[in-house]
């Protein structure tokens, strides 16, 4: 199971040719490039046509079960049986994994929720 979120591009068939041969690059090398797996500067070159040529970005997460209850709390459920648990009133995070608590973090801003959750569903 991937457990950080992915990025990649997607375009049309008649872009990623265009792409190729403007480039002279191969359609593996273009996979790679749009799946952010290569960063040479080739690679962001194909990248940055692609977005001009109207691709968009994307991104790939682990799948998780979210409650949001009554008590004003936030709780995501992972594959793995951790539990990030996020109360609404106090902005207060808490990874629990089989039962016991791994880790607690203060004034959670959704902007800190992506690496939580990829702690989360590390364990």
């Amino acid at each position: 199971m991937a457990t950080t979120m992915q990025r990649h591009i997607e375009v049309d068939a008649d872009v990623r040719k265009r792409i190729m041969q403007e480039l002279g690059i191969t359609e593996g090398g273009l996979s790679l490039a749009l799946n952010y797996k290569r960063d040479g500067k080739e690679a962001r070159k194909a990248r940055a046509l692609a977005l001009e040529l109207g691709g968009e970005v994307y991104c790939t997460i682990p799948e998780c079960e979210t409650i949001h209850d009554a008590d004003g709390k936030m709780i995501q459920v992972f594959e793995n049986g951790a539990r990030l648990i996020i109360d609404k009133g106090n902005s207060e995070g808490r990874i629990e994994h089989n039962g016991r608590e791994v880790s607690v973090h203060y004034h959670v801003t959704i902007n800190m929720l992506a690496g939580l959750q990829a702690l989360a569903s590390s364990l």
